[in-house]
């Protein structure tokens, strides 16, 4: 991970780390042998040091169910690592030369962000990928050429990722799927793509030079639909009293089919039917998150919905039933409400409009479920 590049590089690397303070100097001994192979590959010196942090705190933010074990400090030009989250990387190795390929296979990943780095610097003005997709080719290039280097140097790794089906996520609580859908997408779809068009560590430059699409990821065909300017029309509409609005943000391909259709990820209709979408928040007394979705032909939007009627849980406590009553949510046939989670006291509502599939995500308290009528009225009168 490169920490200060961008929002975008938050989150893990690999499921990695090390053993505890004793194995300091061996971190340091396979750092450096790390950094001497990828620059006899580059054929520079680089300028990265490493620093052992024993202070977690900084590895807060990361994916679901995974814990970070480092990352590409670029205001520090380090590779940080928490010696204490070793045990995982480490767990099921029985040899010393296992343990050390391990290491060194994470040292050289992170070493591969340091270099990515200042390629970004180098051709700033020339880069075409932005957004999710800049992470996505950085992460397929570490993770296809710190193996490869590795392997090269000697070293002879099973290949160790979980893959965490697309067709059958393990729960319908959306922040789950979506982690789960993001990581698959960052650390095994992106080594395919960079695989297929990289054939050293220096042809990093040539991910950079035209954006790929979720169509020539998943399905191999690079048939671009156009992208719709409607959903965010759509939230930049909304004008409600005493409340205030945020500027509409992307909303992309994964992002909808996590919340929408995680089964059909892959499908090819899907992916061309997709013309874009957009969520904002919009803040009173509580907040709201709106989400509008755009698809082409509308009998995907039809399907989508229908869908989410027979798919998605919409059980509540008599106490949660009679707020979305009296908000006129639970009997309105036109749309449906479904708890994200049994645990958590969040709902979402959602309607058809023609190709748009709009979604309400509230607290299911008197004020919340006011907001969220509110909001779906004026969007879909």
């Amino acid at each position: 991970m490169i920490k200060g590049l961008s929002r975008i590089f938050w989150g893990t690397i690999l499921n990695t780390v090390i053993v505890g303070p004793s194995l300091g100097d061996e971190l340091h001994t396979v750092f450096e042998r790390g950094k001497h192979l990828l620059e006899n590959e580059l054929g520079a010196k680089m300028d990265v040091r490493l620093e052992i942090r024993e202070d977690t705190r900084w590895l807060e933010r990361g994916f679901w169910a995974h814990n970070s074990a480092a990352y590409y400090d670029r205001s520090r030009k380090a590779v940080a690592i928490d010696p204490n989250k070793c045990r995982i990387l480490l767990a099921n190795t029985k040899t010393i030369r296992q343990k050390e390929g391990r290491l060194l296979v994470l040292m050289l990943h992170e070493l591969l962000h340091a270099y990515q780095e200042l390629e970004l610097v180098k051709r700033e003005k020339s880069i075409r990928v932005s957004g999710r997709w800049l992470r996505f080719v950085c992460e397929g290039h570490s993770l296809e050429f710190s193996e490869k280097l590795a392997q090269e140097a000697g070293v002879s790794l099973p290949r160790e990722v979980e893959v965490v089906s697309w067709n059958e996520p393990k729960s319908r609580q959306f922040g789950q799927v979506h982690e789960a859908f993001l990581y698959n997408f960052l650390y095994i779809k992106s080594r395919t793509y960079v695989r297929d068009r990289c054939k050293s560590v220096t042809d990093f430059h040539k991910l950079l030079q035209r954006q790929p699409s979720y169509s020539e990821v998943l399905t191999h065909s690079d048939k671009r639909s156009p992208m719709s300017a409607v959903p965010e029309k759509y939230l930049r509409s909304v004008r409600l009293k005493d409340t205030t609005v945020t500027s509409p943000i992307e909303f992309d391909y994964l992002d909808a089919s996590a919340l929408l259709s995680p089964k059909d990820f892959e499908n090819e209709e899907m992916i061309r039917a997709f013309r874009g979408g957009n969520c904002c928040e919009i803040v009173s007394r509580v907040r709201v998150e709106t989400i509008v979705v755009h698809y082409e032909p509308q009998v995907v939007s039809d399907r989508v919905y229908r869908h989410l009627r027979t798919q998605c849980v919409s059980q509540f406590s008599e106490r949660h039933r009679k707020v979305l009553t009296t908000a006129g949510l639970y009997e309105n046939r036109t749309m449906v409400v479904w708890t994200e989670d049994g645990h958590q006291n969040w709902a979402f509502a959602v309607k058809l409009k023609g190709p748009l599939v709009i979604v309400v995500r509230f607290p299911i308290t008197e004020d919340g479920a006011k907001l969220a009528k509110a909001v779906l009225d004026q969007l879909v009168p």
